[in-house]
Protein backbone atom coordinates (compact mmCIF):
# COMPACT_ATOMS: atom_id res chain seq x y z
CA UNK A 1 0.00 0.00 0.00
CA UNK A 2 1.16 3.42 -0.89
CA UNK A 3 -0.47 6.53 0.87
CA UNK A 4 0.20 10.47 -1.10
CA UNK A 5 -1.29 13.61 0.96
CA UNK A 6 -3.13 16.27 -0.67
CA UNK A 7 -2.60 19.55 -0.17
CA UNK A 8 -4.47 22.37 -0.19
CA UNK A 9 -3.34 26.29 -1.35
CA UNK A 10 -2.23 26.56 1.89
CA UNK A 11 -0.02 23.55 2.57
CA UNK A 12 -2.63 21.63 4.77
CA UNK A 13 -3.37 17.80 4.53
CA UNK A 14 -6.79 18.06 2.69
CA UNK A 15 -7.16 14.51 1.71
CA UNK A 16 -4.90 11.30 1.06
CA UNK A 17 -4.64 9.54 -2.08
CA UNK A 18 -3.51 5.78 -1.55
CA UNK A 19 -2.92 2.73 -3.84
CA UNK A 20 -3.29 -0.22 -2.72
CA UNK A 21 -2.07 -3.50 -4.89
CA UNK A 22 -2.85 -6.54 -4.58
CA UNK A 23 0.58 -9.29 -5.31
CA UNK A 24 -0.86 -12.49 -3.74
CA UNK A 25 -1.67 -13.80 -7.57
CA UNK A 26 1.70 -12.52 -8.57
CA UNK A 27 3.18 -14.42 -5.85
CA UNK A 28 1.53 -17.13 -5.96
CA UNK A 29 2.39 -17.33 -10.01
CA UNK A 30 6.44 -17.15 -9.05
CA UNK A 31 5.70 -19.93 -6.60
CA UNK A 32 4.23 -22.17 -8.82
CA UNK A 33 7.25 -21.38 -11.68
CA UNK A 34 10.32 -21.90 -8.66
CA UNK A 35 8.46 -25.55 -8.46
CA UNK A 36 8.12 -26.06 -12.17
CA UNK A 37 12.08 -25.26 -12.29
CA UNK A 38 13.00 -27.12 -9.42
CA UNK A 39 11.40 -30.40 -10.88
CA UNK A 40 13.36 -29.32 -14.55
CA UNK A 41 16.35 -29.65 -12.53
CA UNK A 42 15.42 -32.40 -10.80
CA UNK A 43 14.49 -34.34 -13.80
CA UNK A 44 17.97 -33.28 -15.19
CA UNK A 45 20.01 -34.09 -12.58
CA UNK A 46 18.40 -37.68 -12.62
CA UNK A 47 18.91 -38.18 -16.35
CA UNK A 48 22.73 -37.19 -15.96
CA UNK A 49 22.62 -39.76 -13.10
CA UNK A 50 21.05 -42.12 -15.24
CA UNK A 51 23.18 -41.50 -18.25
CA UNK A 52 26.57 -41.59 -15.50
CA UNK A 53 25.27 -44.75 -14.45
CA UNK A 54 24.65 -46.63 -17.96
CA UNK A 55 28.41 -45.32 -19.16
CA UNK A 56 29.96 -46.88 -15.54
CA UNK A 57 28.22 -50.21 -16.39
CA UNK A 58 29.03 -50.65 -19.68
CA UNK A 59 31.98 -49.00 -21.06
CA UNK A 60 34.10 -47.81 -18.49
CA UNK A 61 34.20 -51.47 -16.56
CA UNK A 62 35.06 -53.02 -20.01
CA UNK A 63 37.94 -50.58 -20.36
CA UNK A 64 38.97 -50.82 -16.55
CA UNK A 65 39.32 -55.02 -17.80
CA UNK A 66 40.84 -54.35 -20.62
CA UNK A 67 43.65 -52.44 -18.85
CA UNK A 68 44.29 -54.64 -16.16
CA UNK A 69 44.81 -57.37 -19.10
CA UNK A 70 47.08 -55.37 -20.73
CA UNK A 71 48.97 -55.12 -17.73
CA UNK A 72 48.66 -59.05 -17.69
CA UNK A 73 49.44 -59.44 -21.42
CA UNK A 74 53.01 -57.55 -20.57
CA UNK A 75 54.66 -59.89 -18.26
CA UNK A 76 53.60 -62.66 -20.32
CA UNK A 77 54.54 -61.55 -24.09
CA UNK A 78 58.36 -62.73 -23.49
CA UNK A 79 58.01 -66.14 -21.28
CA UNK A 80 55.08 -67.13 -22.83
CA UNK A 81 54.23 -65.81 -26.36
CA UNK A 82 51.45 -68.15 -27.50
CA UNK A 83 49.53 -67.40 -24.22
CA UNK A 84 50.09 -63.97 -25.15
CA UNK A 85 48.28 -64.19 -28.02
CA UNK A 86 45.48 -65.96 -27.63
CA UNK A 87 45.33 -63.59 -24.50
CA UNK A 88 45.69 -60.45 -26.81
CA UNK A 89 43.10 -62.46 -29.39
CA UNK A 90 40.88 -62.41 -26.54
CA UNK A 91 41.11 -58.79 -25.76
CA UNK A 92 40.40 -57.48 -29.10
CA UNK A 93 37.14 -59.22 -29.00
CA UNK A 94 36.50 -57.85 -25.49
CA UNK A 95 37.49 -54.34 -26.99
CA UNK A 96 35.01 -55.06 -29.78
CA UNK A 97 32.35 -56.27 -27.63
CA UNK A 98 32.95 -52.83 -25.40
CA UNK A 99 32.65 -50.68 -28.04
CA UNK A 100 29.58 -52.28 -29.50
CA UNK A 101 28.29 -51.69 -25.97
CA UNK A 102 29.29 -47.62 -25.37
CA UNK A 103 27.50 -47.11 -29.07
CA UNK A 104 24.35 -48.95 -27.77
CA UNK A 105 24.24 -47.01 -24.77
CA UNK A 106 24.62 -43.72 -26.48
CA UNK A 107 22.11 -44.62 -29.44
CA UNK A 108 19.74 -45.30 -26.18
CA UNK A 109 20.51 -42.05 -25.30
CA UNK A 110 19.68 -40.62 -28.27
CA UNK A 111 16.81 -42.63 -29.53
CA UNK A 112 14.98 -42.38 -25.81
CA UNK A 113 13.03 -39.14 -26.61
CA UNK A 114 12.13 -40.02 -30.01
CA UNK A 115 10.20 -43.59 -28.92
CA UNK A 116 7.73 -41.61 -26.95
CA UNK A 117 7.18 -39.05 -29.17
CA UNK A 118 6.42 -41.14 -31.62
CA UNK A 119 6.04 -45.04 -32.10
CA UNK A 120 6.16 -45.56 -35.71
CA UNK A 121 8.73 -43.25 -36.71
CA UNK A 122 10.70 -45.08 -33.87
CA UNK A 123 10.06 -48.50 -35.24
CA UNK A 124 10.64 -47.32 -38.92
CA UNK A 125 14.31 -46.26 -37.57
CA UNK A 126 14.93 -49.35 -35.89
CA UNK A 127 13.73 -51.49 -38.58
CA UNK A 128 15.80 -49.53 -41.50
CA UNK A 129 19.14 -49.65 -38.79
CA UNK A 130 18.83 -53.65 -38.72
CA UNK A 131 18.64 -53.84 -42.60
CA UNK A 132 21.15 -51.35 -43.57
CA UNK A 133 23.14 -54.00 -44.84
CA UNK A 134 22.93 -55.36 -48.18
CA UNK A 135 21.55 -59.08 -47.54
CA UNK A 136 19.10 -57.78 -44.86
CA UNK A 137 15.25 -58.86 -46.45
CA UNK A 138 12.96 -56.00 -46.87
CA UNK A 139 12.03 -53.92 -43.95
CA UNK A 140 8.72 -51.71 -44.16
CA UNK A 141 6.65 -50.47 -42.01
CA UNK A 142 2.56 -50.76 -42.12
CA UNK A 143 -0.29 -48.82 -40.40
CA UNK A 144 -3.78 -49.88 -40.37
CA UNK A 145 -6.08 -47.81 -38.46
CA UNK A 146 -6.31 -44.88 -36.35
CA UNK A 147 -2.84 -43.76 -34.86
CA UNK A 148 -3.37 -42.95 -31.43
Amino acid sequence: MRAVPARDSEGKISDWYALHTDIEELKRAEEKLKRAEDLRLEERVNERTRIARELHDTLLQSVQGLLMQFSALRYLIRSRPGDAEELLDRMVERAREAVAEGRDAVQGLRSSIDVSKDLVTAITAFGEGLANDANSPEFRVTIEGKVR
